[in-house]
């Protein structure tokens, strides 16, 4: 693969069991979802990783599974024909919100680690570890999570999620996590916009050069940057958060656990969390900065994302101890919109694979 190239994968054509050959470039991370909407991920994926490990095909693949996973529940609940809770049922809620948010999460990071190839090469690399290691760990656990709409008789009623039982199917054993990253060094500045800007233009990728040692890690600075953008009456709950988080970050230390290969399992784990947060923060404050409009500006999926992600640090701060009903229901009201819509549960909001609308609810 030549300098500057971006690596393909075929895609499959109608009646080529092994595609047709024509090029779909996953230079960024929106074609990388794309391309996990398709069927074909087991030698996509393998093909892809390598021509290019920097590229998190792994958690790209396991955000398209869980995006329309999340879709099919809640088309199914939508359609109303009986057996699925209710849109207000507080299961419905929780399960929804819980799993929407885990999304946006793990396509924050996804498409950090895939911008950052192209911006800031020379740090990006355990990125695209971290995405691979943690979002396919992540994402199956919210989406099984969904069972909570399907209703109690979901087991009786499994032909009629087939899509949504396929889709977690794959999620289980599909697509199996990559190995932990190693923190790197952290660096005192922070990351451009940017980097934040789903579907933003993007300079060519820098030549990948195997076996080069990763540059300071500038993601905690996102949190900093994210903390001086924080406004309006949401700004102390945030601020609190970006505070905590930081102080993670800071005590992370850096390096492989001193040889000592369960706590840099540890480390690592510890390392891929706070990296997903610190790119929620760094979309949440792009967002801010470009129109303070629209849904990724409002802090009510931020919030939620870092929420969940402090509880798996099992950090001690100042947060609800349970989930907030009126973030759960902007959340959801958000997700209802976009399966109306025809369109994905990612950051870019894109038009989903078929652009089904569902039925509405009687």
């Amino acid at each position: 693969m030549g300098p500057g190239a971006s690596p393909v994968v075929p895609e499959r054509g109608p009646g080529a069991p092994g595609g047709t050959g024509r090029p779909a470039r996953l230079d960024t991370a929106a074609a990388l979802l794309r391309a996990a909407a398709r069927r074909d991920l087991p030698p996509a994926l393998a093909r892809t990783a390598a021509a290019d490990p920097r590229l998190p095909a792994r958690a790209a693949a396991a955000a398209g599974f869980a995006d329309s996973a999340l879709r099919a529940v809640l088309a199914a609940v939508l359609a109303g024909r009986g057996g699925e809770r209710p849109l207000g049922s507080p299961g419905t809620r929780t399960a929804v919100a819980g799993a929407f948010a885990d999304l946006l999460a793990a396509d924050a990071l996804v498409r950090t680690a895939a911008r950052g190839g192209h911006l800031l090469p020379g740090a990006a690399g355990p990125w695209t570890t971290a995405a691979d290691h943690l979002v396919p760990r992540l994402l199956p656990r919210a989406t099984a999570g969904l069972l909570a709409a399907l209703g109690a008789d979901w087991l009786r009623q499994e032909h009629r999620h087939g899509v949504f039982h396929r889709h977690l199917q794959h999620l289980e054993t599909t697509v199996r996590p990559g190995p932990p990253p190693t923190p790197p060094p952290r660096a005192a500045g922070e990351p451009p916009d940017a980097l934040f800007t789903p579907g933003g233009p993007l300079p060519p990728p820098a030549p990948h050069r195997p076996g080069a040692v990763p540059g300071p890690d500038p993601l905690a600075g996102a949190l900093r940057m994210a903390a001086r953008r924080a406004a309006g009456p949401h700004a102390p709950a945030l601020r609190d958060r970006f505070a905590l988080l930081g102080a993670a970050f800071d005590g992370l230390g850096d390096g492989d656990g001193d040889g000592d290969p369960v706590r840099a399992g540890a480390l690592g784990e510890r390392y891929a969390l706070l990296v997903s947060a610190a790119s929620c923060a760094g979309v949440w404050a792009a967002a801010t900065a470009r129109d303070g409009a629209g849904f990724l500006a409002h802090p009510a999926w931020l919030l939620t994302a870092l929420d969940r992600t402090a509880t798996r640090l099992g950090l001690d701060g100042p947060r609800p101890a349970a989930p907030d009903p009126d973030r759960a229901r902007l959340l959801l009201a958000e997700a209802v919109a976009r399966v109306r819509g025809g369109l994905a549960l990612g950051l870019g909001a894109a038009p989903s694979a078929g652009g089904r609308r569902p039925a509405a609810a009687p």
